[in-house]
């Protein structure tokens, strides 16, 4: 069966699809390594020093909108103006900058990212799945079947904006 679709991120769920999937997560892998989790706390204290919010890190980095400088006599601190704020893009679709300790080399972790909403908005999930149909469809270049479930983390890092984790994989298997 192809899977295209939202799941349970609980996790007897992820266990139970994983034996049958090893490409989705289970319990002992939806979390970030042990390396990837001291590169998210070094990340956490150089926003907490550069930049105003996390909120204005990820309208820069995830979505490409230009920052300013606030220079304050304590020192310099990024941040985008919302007033001006184009939306440039209401999606983004990326790697996952901590991705999950999957033992499937074929995984894909990404994200998807919405820059209009915060993770209490809850999307049609024919939406969901439409735009990251589009997305894959887009960065595989060969046409290679692929496949692909979302959830959205029950305990998410930024809740200022939507996002869910996404994990594909090229081929049926």
């Amino acid at each position: 069966m192809i899977l295209r679709t939202q799941i349970e991120p609980s996790l007897s769920n992820l266990d139970n699809l994983n034996l049958i999937y090893p490409w989705i997560p289970n319990s002992q892998s939806i979390r970030p390594s042990p390396q990837n989790i001291e590169r998210k706390k070094h990340l956490a204290q150089q926003i907490d020093l550069e930049w105003r919010s996390y909120k204005d890190y990820i309208f820069h980095t995830v979505f490409g909108e230009k920052y300013n400088v606030d220079r304050e006599e304590t020192g310099y601190t990024k941040f985008v103006n919302q007033k001006n704020f184009e939306y440039n893009h209401e999606w983004a679709f990326q790697p996952s900058m901590f991705p999950y300790d999957i033992k499937c080399d074929e995984t894909n972790h990404w994200i998807l990212w919405n820059s209009t909403k915060d993770f209490n908005y809850n999307y049609d999930i024919d939406i969901i799945n439409k735009i990251i149909e589009n997305h894959l469809q887009c960065i595989n270049v060969l046409d290679a079947p692929f496949q692909f479930v979302w959830y959205k983390n029950p305990k998410p890092t930024i809740p200022e904006f939507y996002h869910i984790q996404v994990f594909w994989i090229s081929g049926i298997n």
